[in-house]
């Protein structure tokens, strides 16, 4: 018979270890953990962790006086706090103060209060590096008049989720005394902040390292629409910054380059094709696949419903050496009402195309008309296309791959078109480009999309106002930015150049035949 063996009877005296015995040893973990002090790291919270969309704090005032209509706020309001500078005040104590010198009703001061409370709200924007770096635990402070529940408010509408403690005083980083009860209880790793002697000076003198961040200054690229009166425009590009953020530099670079450069380039391109096709009459566009994807999203967000906007599906190769099925394609989309449109370009595939087109006169824009410099295009062709440009026939500046490059589709080139029961079927040629350099696509059109969200609340009015040669100039500099973008260059050129090789060649060996 198999005998059966039970484990001894549970007995807690002879299970249980007393705490002196798990914390008698010099490695316990226990022992460290109860009896050294948290490491964490501190935060600044205005311009370091959050933003005003708005950028400056003196602009949220005026957007008070503008929503009130109550004449002189932004001023009052500006003095009323410095007469309470020098000794401890809160939010009230401010508006207090304004109630005895601005001479308003008590109505009209909560109305402020509030309105101003509305105002950093619909402002508030994140500093999504900084942001990205907040940890459970930490400790954020701010020498700031508004309450703790505000200030977690606008921190919450940011996006930060993490659970950590919030100081709020007038001048504890500017006087130094907070970093003294903070480091009775904690040790502070690092502590991040904007200004060069509250976060800076005075952190440091109580011994603890600093690191000042500038993120939400505005930037070289951004203060030149601030300089010209473009200021919604400056702070949208602003706003897409800060809100954007990747570790990875050349990632980062990607992003930078689509707010800073990109964008500007398509948009006020985008102002000079509007008022050429209302001059013309124009109620169809052509955005030209690959390179006008994005273009076409964000005119139509700039123009919404004032012209039917379809992408054209289209390429040299096609042009060039597509089927019949894609000339009758062509031939259906092209009419007197129609501007086709491209990136850059010579033309001549256009061109080369348009013999097969019923259209006596083809109306075509280009931001770039490149020279038509290859052997095969000197060959005569028909007369067809009417060009309009923004620069042309210019190499020594501007590198119109990288323009190329910037506004990459995440579908390959088109190959043809078929027409199956109406509808238009295009074919692709297969994809070159690696796994890696798609995600580096993805990354450019998130970051361009961002863009055209925001543009959606600009008044485009107040621009399209401005003299075309305004609009001009500033394409030339951003395009000149573009041309000497060497990230850009490092990561797509190489295949971006032997695509390009096999398709000339195709083309060539077509047209000189």
């Amino acid at each position: 018979m198999k005998q059966e063996h039970h484990p001894p009877p549970y007995n807690p005296t002879t299970v249980a270890l007393p705490l002196n015995s798990l914390l008698g040893g010099p490695e316990n973990w226990i022992r460290r953990i109860m009896t050294s002090r948290p490491t964490i790291n501190t935060f600044d919270v205005f311009d370091t962790l959050i933003a005003r969309r708005c950028v400056f704090p003196l602009a949220i005032f005026a957007l008070v006086e503008r929503k009130t209509a109550i004449t002189g706020f932004a001023q009052a309001r500006r003095q009323a706090e410095q007469k309470l500078l020098g000794r401890p005040y809160s939010f009230d104590d401010i508006y207090t103060e304004l109630g005895k010198s601005f001479g308003v009703t008590y109505d009209n001061i909560n109305l402020l209060k509030e309105t101003e409370i509305e105002m950093e709200m619909e402002n508030v924007i994140p500093i999504q590096e900084n942001m990205d770096r907040v940890n459970d635990g930490d400790i954020l402070i701010s020498d700031m008049y508004l309450p703790e529940t505000i200030i977690r408010g606008l921190l919450s509408k940011a996006g930060l989720r993490k659970e950590v403690a919030l100081i709020v005083t007038n001048y504890g980083k500017h006087d130094g005394y907070i970093w003294k009860h903070i480091l009775s209880d904690f040790s502070i790793r690092k502590h991040l902040g904007d200004n060069t002697h509250a976060d800076g000076f005075r952190a440091r003198e109580a011994g603890i390292e600093t690191e000042i961040t500038t993120s939400s200054q505005i930037s070289a690229f951004e203060k030149i629409f601030f300089d010209i009166g473009f200021t919604a425009l400056g702070e949208l590009c602003r706003e897409v910054r800060l809100k954007s953020w990747s570790a990875v530099a050349h990632e980062r670079e990607l992003q930078v380059t689509q707010i800073h450069m990109n964008f500007p380039i398509l948009f006020f391109s985008s102002i000079i094709l509007y008022k050429i096709c209302k001059k013309l009459g124009k109620t169809r566009i052509l955005f030209s696949s690959r390179d006008c994807h994005l273009w076409q999203k964000l005119f139509e967000a700039m123009f919404p419903g004032e012209f039917e906007c379809i992408y054209y599906y289209t390429s040299r190769y096609a042009k060039t050496s597509g089927s019949k099925s894609y000339d009758q394609y062509s031939d259906r989309l092209i009419t007197s009402q129609t501007m086709v449109v491209d990136l850059c370009g010579s033309g001549w595939s256009l061109e080369k195309m348009s013999e097969s087109l019923s259209l006596d006169k083809i109306d075509v824009f280009f931001i770039h008309k490149m020279p038509k410099d290859r052997k095969y295009m000197q060959k005569s062709l028909s007369n067809k296309c009417n060009f309009f440009c923004v620069i042309e026939n210019e190499l020594s500046s501007y590198r119109n791959h990288l323009l190329e490059i910037a506004n990459f589709s995440d579908h390959s080139m088109v190959k043809d078109i078929k027409s199956v029961n109406n509808a238009h079927c295009p074919i692709f040629f297969p994809e070159t480009r690696s796994k890696e350099e798609l995600s580096y696509v993805g990354i450019q059109i998130k970051t361009f999309n961002e863009c055209i969200i925001k543009t959606r609340e600009l008044n485009i009015n107040d621009i399209i106002i401005h003299n075309a040669s305004v609009h001009i100039n500033i394409i030339q500099v951003f395009y000149k930015f573009l041309s000497g973008n060497s990230i850009l260059h490092n990561v797509y050129a190489q295949n971006f150049f032997n695509e390009n090789a096999e398709v000339e060649n195709i083309i060539a060996s077509t047209a000189l035949t």
